[in-house]
Formats: C-alpha cells, structure tokens, sequence
C-alpha cells in the first residue's frame, strides 16, 4: 500500500515537472530588485548604528544607512575634499535620494539621522539670543537717531547744514548694530533664491534635507513662473563658483560652495523626475545616489527591538564631533594610500567599461559618468567618521575605499532602476503590481474578477485591467486556464500561473 502512494505522488511530481517544461520561458519585466547595501564594510559604529536603527522601525537598511551619511556630508563639507591623484580632487558633499512608500517610518528614521545636527543648531541658537536681544535694542536705538537725523536734514533751510546733517545720516547708517545669526547646518523647504542667500551667510555651506519631495518641485520652477531653477544646485555640488547679480536682491557671491542634498521621498517622485524640463539633459540627476530598497511592508511584525541607546550616542558623538571640526577647521584635503586608489582605479575601470553603446549605462551615462567620484567622496565621508578631528593626520584606507566601492556597486542597481523606472510604461508598472498579488497570495491560478476586486483602487472599471493581464499573458508569466473557476452565474475569465514565476 505504501508503494501504491509512492508512485501515485512520483507520477503526480512527473505530470507537474511535464506540464511546466510545456510553459514558454517567461519575459521578465524588469530587472531583480536592487541588492543591499554592504554596510558591514562601513566604519563599525555607522554600521551598528545602521543595524539598530533598521531593526528598531524594521525598514530596510538603506533608509537609515543613506540618511547617515548625507548627516555625514552635511557635518563636514565646508573643509573636506578629496585627492583621489594630481590634479584631480572632488569637494566631499553627496546628493542623496532613498524611495520608500508612505508608511514606511522615513520621516522617524530621517529624524533620527538628523539629530545631531539639530542638537548643534539648538546650541547655536541658545548662544546667540542674549547677543541678538541686546543687537535689536540697540538697533532700534540707532534707527531713532537716523530717523531724528533725515527730519532735521529735510527740514533745513541753509545748504551747508542739509549737506552736513546729510553727511552724519551717511556715516551714522554705516555704523549699524548687525543682528547676529545662528550658525546653521541645513534647511527643510527653501527657494533657490533663498539658498544662495543662506549660503552666503553661512560660510558657503549647508544641506537640504527633506522627507519630502517638494525639492524637485522648487527645483523645476514651483516659485518661479514653472521656469527651472537648479544652477546653483550644480554648482553647490560641484564646488563651482557662484555669481548672481540681480536687481532686486542683494548679490550672491560663492567662491568655494558646498551643498548637501538628502532626501527621503516616494518612488514616485522619482520616476517623475525626467519629465521636468532640463533635469535629464543638464545632469542633475546624474549627481544623485538614488537607493530605492524593496519594501517590507505586510511582512512586519511590529515588534522591532529599540535602537540600543549606546550605539545612538556613539553616532550622534561621531557626527557632532565632525559638525565641530567642520566649523572650526581650515579647508582640508585628504589624499588615498596606494591600495585604496587601485580599488578606485578598478572601479572607474569598470563603470567606464559600462558606458559603451548596448551596456548597461549606456542609458544613464550622465550618472556613471559621477560616480566614480561620488565612490571617493563617500570613501571620503566613511574616512571623516572613522578618524574624527583627527581626519587630516591619515590616508584614506583602502578598507574605506572598498566600502565606498562596494556601496556604489551596489547604488548603480538602485540607479540602474531608478533610470528605468523614470522610463516606465505605465502598464508594465500595473503587470508589476499585480505580479506582487500573485506572489503575496502565493496563487497558482485566479479569475480576473478575484484579480479586479483586490485592484479597483487602481482600476475603477475591468476594462482598464484587461491590458495588463494581456501583457502578463504575452510575457508568460500566466495564460488563459482551460475552463473558467469561481462562483456559479456567469463565468469570469481564468488564468493559471506559469511555475516559473515560483523557480
């Protein structure tokens, strides 16, 4: 009798292996979801910092891991660059850009990142209120004596004495009480007029920092009659000069700017990006290090563990200890040890191997174009952390180097995507969708009204989901079933699910 089963379950598994080998090879929509990020090779303290904040809000690690490092960039931009050889330096400031859907704790994580910078700027603040309180009064005191002033000036008959009075108007209005400013390190929601101007009064060096996409937004012209206006965006990261001379605003002028861009949006932002007017073509987008992990949401437990509260005070230290030296250091510039610029040789080796025509750059050269740079200033940034105030007394290391390397690989498949994604078709974003059921539900076989009812959020009407199960169908991923299944009454369409999808 055992045998009897036996065979009964051998034939069953032989009729299965059949039919699947009967299946066409399917046509994949798109590429496997971009890798992890190789934070076990970054400085100890980031990667637990990285590990811990992960665990806690159970997001992917790049979130947290990403909006680290653009605190890094931010703490540290205004003196550090990088000597990869002669003649060739990159200013260490990152764009930075991490797509996750709503829910998914970035605004948490993004304050989290943020705190030691907060905390800094609190204590700027704190400092400077006596002296702002005391500047006001006396402001106000020297704005009465100018005002007293022009009156007597205005009202005198004799010449000399209106030129005399006019002449102490002058020189009295040279001599005002400044107000004093905090020290700042970064902005939420600014104007790109406004920026310069921030730039300008803070020692040419801030961050834009965001969970939120409306950058883009101000980018591409929101404030300005839809008019794009990033210049000094391309400018800020590239260390470029900045002159800006209009007639209703003071002028700006930047010698040696430094601008941080860290952001933590929706993917959807993203793939919008290349339809705003000139962010493609005068690359801007190029200049981001997009991750865009795949999400865990329905598979939470909601139970992550607290960040251990030792490892969060080591990273806040660490950065605030770069925010310090940042503000009180001269410009420096940091060169590799021999190994690690082999490592960042080999690495622009194989990015521009990559560029050729029918490679996999070839659509996104504008990106791997920078990113051999962006790998020395990331390798940079990992540099500033491990060492601290004592940056400047040490080579990058070739194990920093590595991790930067690493980590850019690993950015290129978020890129790769992202590009790709800016590119979609909108129904193969739909196949992707409900690809996502099948495997959630781990179906082998549905109707097209079970399939309807779990998507008319997104497909108000049947009519409108038919293409994309005509696409699936074309791709093999699923194909007409031999006879309907469901409820009695009219039969609604059948499909089974190629085994393949589950290999």
């Amino acid at each position: 009798m055992q045998r009897g089963r036996w065979a009964m379950t051998s034939n069953l598994e032989r009729k299965v292996e059949h039919i699947a080998s009967r299946w066409p090879d399917i046509v994949p929509l798109h590429h496997a979801a971009p890798p992890e990020l190789p934070v076990d090779q970054w400085p100890s303290v980031l990667f637990d910092y990285v590990e811990g904040a992960s665990a806690e809000t159970e997001t992917p690690r790049a979130l947290p891991a990403m909006l680290a490092v653009g605190a890094i960039s931010a703490a540290v931009q205004r003196v550090l660059s990088v000597q990869v050889k002669p003649g060739y330096a990159e200013p260490a400031n990152l764009f930075i850009a991490v797509a996750l859907p709503p829910g998914t704790r970035k605004s948490q994580e993004f304050k989290r990142a943020s705190r030691p910078l907060v905390r800094w700027e609190a204590k700027q603040r704190e400092s400077t209120d006596e002296q702002r309180a005391e500047a006001e009064s006396k402001l106000a005191t020297h704005n009465q004596r100018v005002s007293e002033l022009r009156k007597r000036a205005a009202k005198a008959t004799d010449d000399d004495e209106a030129e005399d009075l006019a002449q102490q108007v002058a020189d009295l209005e040279a001599k005002a009480p400044t107000i004093p400013k905090p020290a700042r390190l970064f902005t939420g929601d600014v104007t790109t007029e406004h920026l310069g101007t921030m730039m300008a009064e803070q020692r040419e060096a801030v961050a834009v920092m965001n969970a939120e996409g409306g950058l883009f937004e101000t980018m591409a012209g929101r404030y300005g009659n839809q008019v794009p206006n990033f210049d000094l965006y391309l400018s800020g990261h590239a260390g470029d000069s900045v002159r800006v001379d209009r007639g209703s605003r003071q002028p700006v002028m930047l010698d040696d700017p430094r601008l941080t861009v860290c952001l933590a949006v929706q993917p959807d932002v993203l793939s919008a990006l290349s339809s705003k007017p000139g962010f493609l073509g005068r690359g801007l987008l190029g200049r981001f290090l997009y991750a865009v992990p795949e999400s865990n949401l329905g598979d939470r437990d909601g139970d992550g563990p607290a960040m251990n509260a030792w490892v969060l005070d080591q990273y806040v230290a660490a950065v605030g200890e770069l925010i310090d030296y940042g503000q009180t250091a001269d410009p420096v510039t940091v060169h590799l040890t021999p190994d690690a610029f082999q490592t960042w040789q080999a690495l622009w080796a194989e990015i521009e191997a990559d560029m050729k025509a029918g490679e996999r750059f070839e659509h996104m050269r504008d990106w791997a174009g920078k990113a051999p740079g962006a790998a020395a200033r990331l390798a940079a940034l990992f540099h500033a952390f491990r060492h601290g105030r004592e940056l400047a007394m040490h080579e990058i290391s070739a194990d920093d180097m590595d991790a930067a390397a690493d980590t850019i690989r690993a950015l290129a498949d978020h890129a790769v995507a992202v590009y790709d994604a800016m590119q979609a078709d909108p129904l193969i974003e739909g196949a992707r969708v409900v690809l996502r059921w099948i495997r959630r539900h781990g179906l082998t076989t549905f109707t097209a009204r079970q399939c309807y009812q779990n998507h008319k959020s997104r497909y108000p009407v049947m009519s409108d989901l038919e293409p994309v199960l005509a696409m699936l169908v074309d791709r093999s991923y699923i194909r007409e079933a031999d006879q309907a299944i469901g409820k009695p009454g009219r039969p609604s369409l059948a499909y089974d699910v190629n085994p393949g999808f589950w290999g």
